[in-house]
């Protein structure tokens, strides 16, 4: 995180009449102009700025409202993609609220201009690579993500369908269900025996492949067993900044390989193309794909407007050679 000491702005005053005990009245603007800022993820540190203890987006004012747990020491963090994340000094909450005027400075997101490579993975070890440069704005939007979720910011109508399709993707069969009021995206999956019909039976309920959402890539264990490179945009994503990323260890458990796409002139997190690997023998016979797209509104919210998961579905057949009939082999049959 680059911090400017330069654009700090810090002020303390006496209680108003509104306000209580342990209350942070935040206002979010440029630095350089005092236009206020919207949808910036304010939030409510630790004193070792460790734990987030409760945060908010600023509102059409560039203003929110925080409330700490009690007494004691914080700091306040803002963070918006296209600008330099800003702490604060730490400060001493009591019987008194305190105001915080944040002067945040828009930064330059780099643009990668590495082709994709078999050998240019490696592990993110901050900002001054091509890769962590990306990462660290796109962090500030999977955080909002996650928070936003986390928090049921937004309910939303959702519209659920399964499709089951033949080798050329022609729809056999479609089961659809609404859901109103949704506040987090439903973890609905596809099963392994949905995939594998000759091992129904033979595996756990826990086998379930799943779109992946804000809070597993932002995880520390999702980071450090992957590798990480910054990548130019290609095809429909020409223009974008891309984060690729795939398993460090190959061979292991079936794991989640793709790409997470920064407009860079629009300051948006775009989508995230993702890939199912290191999967068992008969799941490779046909590329697995999924992709979750990302909306930021008005307010500062993040949503997932759509998403897809995509497996192949395989069975064993016999062969049909009459002079070898007990030969079997796993054969894809469709989606």
């Amino acid at each position: 995180m680059h911090l400017r000491s330069i654009v700090l702005t810090l002020t303390v005053l006496a209680a108003g009449v509104r306000a209580g005990a342990q209350d942070v009245r935040v206002e979010v603007v440029e630095a350089a102009t005092g236009k206020p800022i919207v949808g910036a993820n304010v939030a409510l540190l630790d004193s070792a700025q460790t734990i987030p203890l409760g945060g908010g987006f600023s509102d059409q004012s560039g203003r929110t409202d925080l409330r700490a747990p009690s007494s004691g020491n914080y700091r306040v963090r803002a963070d918006k993609v296209g600008y330099d994340t800003w702490i604060s000094v730490q400060l001493r909450l009591g019987d008194r609220p305190v105001i915080v005027r944040v002067g945040m400075t828009p930064t330059r997101i780099p643009t990668p201009m590495l082709p994709r490579s078999e050998t240019a993975c490696q592990q993110l070890t901050g900002p001054g690579t091509p890769a962590g440069d990306v990462w660290v704005e796109l962090k500030k939007a999977l955080t909002a993500s996650a928070v936003t979720e986390a928090q049921g910011l937004v309910p939303l109508d959702v519209d659920l369908y399964e499709r089951v399709l033949d080798r050329n993707l022609a729809v056999l069969s479609e089961r659809a269900e609404q859901r109103t009021k949704v506040s987090r995206r439903p973890l609905t999956g596809i099963s392994w025996d949905q995939i594998d019909s000759s091992r129904r039976g033979q595996t756990s309920n826990s086998d379930v492949y799943r779109a992946p959402d804000a809070a597993t890539i932002l995880s520390d264990q999702f980071v450090k067993s992957h590798c990480f490179a910054a990548i130019r945009g290609y095809g429909p994503e020409t223009g974008l900044a891309g984060l690729e990323f795939r398993p460090a260890r190959v061979g292991g458990q079936p794991e989640l390989a793709g790409v997470l796409w920064l407009d860079p002139r629009a300051n948006a997190l775009r989508s995230l193309s993702f890939d199912y690997v290191n999967l068992p023998i008969p799941l490779r016979i046909a590329r697995t794909t999924g992709r979750v797209e990302f909306q930021q509104l008005p307010g500062g919210q993040w949503i997932v407007p759509r998403w897809y998961i995509r497996m192949p579905r395989v069975a064993r057949v016999t062969s049909t050679d009459v002079r070898s009939p007990s030969i079997s082999r796993d054969s894809l049959i469709g989606y």
